[in-house]
């Protein structure tokens, strides 16, 4: 790929990223306007960004560039299973921590709620 073409590629790319931003925002303000809480919102368009990027992006290299996704470090599309309960699980660990320490004041409840939750997550993910 010469050098005037691969610039050019990077500024569409750049260009897709922030059109995908922009639509993701848009869908995501249009469910604050009918009263969705904020962070729900925030998940919202935060995998419609997501998905809408990888797709962009996917179609722009395989029709235009006409090059294989993965010589763009792009492997095929999966998610597993692991992650999924990671992202679910994480915003209930994180909120019991900062109720420990903001309700109860101890640190070392906190710091044993740490140790064994990161103990129990390694166990459950290894």
């Amino acid at each position: 790929m010469s050098t005037k073409k691969a610039i050019s590629t990077s500024f569409v790319a750049i260009f897709i990223l922030i059109i995908t931003q922009i639509i993701a925002q848009s869908i995501a303000s249009m469910f604050v306007i009918i009263k969705i809480p904020t962070g729900i919102c925030n998940i919202i368009a935060g995998i419609i960004y997501a998905g809408l990027t990888y797709l962009i992006l996917k179609m722009f290299i395989s029709k235009i560039i006409k090059l294989p996704t993965s010589d763009f470090g792009m492997p095929k599309f999966a998610i597993k299973i692991r992650w999924i309960l990671i992202a679910v699980l994480l915003p209930f660990v994180w909120g019991g921590r900062i109720r420990t320490v903001w309700v109860s004041r101890f640190v070392f409840v906190t710091a044993l709620l740490i140790s064994v939750e990161s103990r129990v997550l390694i166990m459950i993910f290894n």
